[in-house]
């Protein structure tokens, strides 16, 4: 927002400053006006020269003056009759110009010459805006003296004071407040001054505009209020006095996020225990069912998750499709947030609508240290999801040798199938993990089991020429004739798929053709 903004305003100077008008003639009166040759304008004009002569982007002499500040020149354009209020192309006029550049004295001049100070440029920006957002305190109260609409919005809504608010100029801010700035304006969004002046995180302005009776429950069109704001980027400061001035701490934007959600999501301790302080709902849920110690133990925060525990989070809330801390800890490799949440007596074996346990999401990961853990912790090693896949099948088939080994250790049932069939041996066979399936051959799993089509760990390890996983298969008596219930065998598998020294070595083992 804040960057927009400035880029708004710099093109807007670059077009008004005639950046382009090196084109024309050097006998031009607006090339004589812009440089500040006063005799040489002077001349042009006693030589009849139009003062009123429109260049490119409609730049005249008055507003190349009005943009260099000459005001000499200035005052001579004016006195043989230049039009003080001729627009450019864009609407800017000679006294934006001058306000773009903070030239007091030009301004002055403009004003006097019936300026009208709340013109507007094609998209809705006045001499008042532009002044204020480039910081000169002296024109803006000059424009304010002269008549200028203080509430007068751009196309976007933008006014002055979120203009002085956004840039930190506190003693703007002030002076728009006097003489009359509505400190609950909003911009087409929703956004008001205080909560651009919270989002940058400003204490002077946004103590000048809660003083004035600034609205901070206000909410954008998006929800954010300008507590979410500034607990997202962590200014403490600013949410404390946000929340001393009745800030809604529970207040959701349009995602169900709450300041603390945020404030977690971002990592930003001080303010999540200034808003725990407050009593903020430590159990608030986002729209998906997060819940802070969720997102805590996702990011890996202990110390903010040692913070909710402490304050009464729910260690075992779940998503909407019942992910738990404990499993989004196990999920990211959150060694300490995992012995954290089991000390708060998580549940270890709670389950997501499909089965998932923290053990399952762990060994498919292959973080041992947390398999371990959770082993420690009585997790139920022959878990089963929805499908009937165990933590030793999920570590089987990733390759997760070490895991597989935990496992088997704590009495995981090797042979163990899915609906389907599909056992932990299959599954390190079809992906070739050879160390694995040494593993779990050491740990007599039924080489020869088979899937509810009758497939084997061999017939699955021949189809894509996984060579090793096969002769250790058969190396330990799988029967290499065996057939599905489709009548495929494994070299119907090699041969289908032209492995040529799969072929070999089945037909070596027995195979028959």
């Amino acid at each position: 927002m804040t960057s927009s903004r400035r880029i708004q305003i710099w093109c807007l100077v670059m077009v008004l400053t005639g950046s382009s008008v090196g084109v024309w003639a050097d006998s031009d009166l607006v090339i004589a006006a812009r440089r500040g040759d006063l005799s040489q304008v002077k001349r042009l004009i006693s030589d009849k020269a139009d003062v009123n002569a429109v260049r490119q982007q409609g730049v005249t002499p008055l507003i190349a003056a009005s943009t260099t500040g000459h005001q000499s020149v200035v005052q001579a354009l004016l006195a043989a009759g230049a039009d003080v209020n001729i627009r450019m192309s864009n609407g800017g006029t000679a006294l934006m110009a001058a306000s773009a550049i903070g030239n007091r004295r030009v301004v002055h001049s403009l004003i006097a010459a019936k300026a009208d100070v709340n013109a507007k440029t094609t998209d809705g920006m006045s001499a008042l805006l532009i002044a204020t957002g480039n910081g000169y305190p002296q024109i803006v109260q000059t424009l304010i003296e002269a008549g200028a609409d203080v509430n007068a919005r751009s196309d976007d809504g933008f006014t002055a004071l979120m203009a002085a608010s956004q840039e930190g100029y506190r003693m703007m801010v002030q002076d728009l407040i006097r003489a009359g700035a509505d400190v609950n304006a909003r911009k087409n969004d929703g956004v008001t001054a205080l909560m651009i002046a919270s989002e940058k995180g400003d204490q002077l302005v946004v103590r000048e505009l809660l003083a004035a009776k600034a609205d901070v429950n206000a909410k954008s069109s998006r929800g954010d209020t300008a507590l979410l704001m500034s607990s997202q980027n962590g200014y403490l400061m600013v949410v404390q006095m946000l929340l001393s001035a009745g800030a809604d701490a529970g207040a959701k934007n349009e995602g169900g996020l709450t300041a603390l959600l945020i404030a977690t999501e971002m990592g930003r301790m001080e303010v999540v225990q200034s808003l725990i302080s407050a009593q903020v709902d430590i159990n608030a849920k986002a729209g998906d069912g997060m819940t802070a110690l969720l997102i805590a133990s996702g990011n890996g925060y202990p110390q903010i998750v040692q913070m909710l525990i402490s304050a009464g989070a729910d260690v075992n809330a779940s998503t909407e499709d019942g992910i738990t801390a404990l499993m989004a800890a196990s999920l990211k490799g959150r060694l300490m947030v995992v012995h954290e949440l089991l000390a708060s007596r998580a549940r270890v074996n709670a389950k997501t609508h499909d089965g998932l346990t923290a053990l399952i999401i762990a060994s498919e990961k292959g973080d041992q240290r947390i398999v371990q853990t959770l082993i420690a912790a009585n997790a139920d090693v022959n878990a089963r999801m929805r499908e009937g896949v165990t933590a030793l099948l999920a570590a089987s088939k990733e390759g997760h040798q070490l895991v597989v080994h935990e496992l088997l250790e704590a009495k995981a049932e090797v042979s163990t199938s899915t609906s389907n069939g599909t056992t932990p041996l299959m599954a390190a066979s079809e992906d070739g993990r050879l160390e694995v399936v040494y593993v779990l051959l050491a740990a007599r799993a039924d080489v020869n089991a088979r899937t509810n089509d009758g497939t084997t760990a061999l017939m699955l390890a021949s189809k894509d020429a996984r060579e090793a996983v096969a002769y250790a298969l058969l190396s330990s008596g799988a029967d290499v004739n065996v057939r599905s219930t489709n009548n495929v065998t494994a070299m119907t598998m090699a041969s289908k798929n032209g492995h040529q020294r799969m072929i070999k070595l089945l037909k070596e083992a027995g195979a028959k053709e």
